[in-house]
């Protein structure tokens, strides 16, 4: 876990997190996770910001009031091959963050037998922009599909070539729903 300084946070105020991350399985090799994936045994690890009052974060002190929010996570496709994978994620300072005696950033979800590398942890502020395209990452040159989310279950991928010379484009397969 990364400690913050709360006295540096102001309600309201909203920041982004990026990184780069690597799994593989403690016997060898790469490790994957599916992002399509919420709830079952390959969920991808997720970043979170767990806050707390009057107490530590491990809830041990009865006088303590806990607050958690995921904040980031892996937007896919997720890489195999040994490649760094993107983790991303935007969130808006809360009164219970300013107020906290401790904020932590931290990793979780990750599943037994996987180690995780993480590099090029970075978290500041972020200030959307009003003018032009609202739509974030609208061409998906990211090369990925963060700031986009799906309902239902379709298969999502990201695909080559876009349209107009773009390197990439979104496809989405198997959608039983109409939304």
């Amino acid at each position: 876990a990364k400690f913050f300084d709360s006295r540096c946070l102001q309600v309201g105020d909203q920041y982004e997190v990026t990184a780069r991350m690597r799994l593989w399985f403690t016997s060898g090799g790469y490790s994957f996770c599916n992002p399509e994936d919420k709830y079952t045994g390959f969920v991808c690890p997720r970043a979170s910001i767990k806050s707390s009052t009057k107490g530590d974060l491990s809830g041990s002190t009865s006088d303590t009031s806990q607050y958690e929010w995921s904040v980031a996570n892996v937007p896919g496709p997720w890489s195999t091959s040994g490649a760094w994978n993107v983790f991303h994620g935007r969130f808006t300072i809360t009164e219970e963050m300013v107020n906290a005696d401790t904020v932590a950033f931290f990793i979780e979800r990750l599943r037994a037998g996987v180690e995780i590398q993480l590099d090029d942890i970075v978290i500041q502020k972020y200030a959307p922009s009003c003018s032009g395209n609202i739509v974030s990452n609208p061409d998906f040159e990211t090369g990925d599909f963060r700031d986009w989310w799906y309902l239902g279950s379709p298969k999502i991928e990201i695909v080559s070539p876009g349209s107009n010379g773009s390197p990439y484009a979104l496809s989405t397969k198997t959608r039983q729903h109409y939304f």
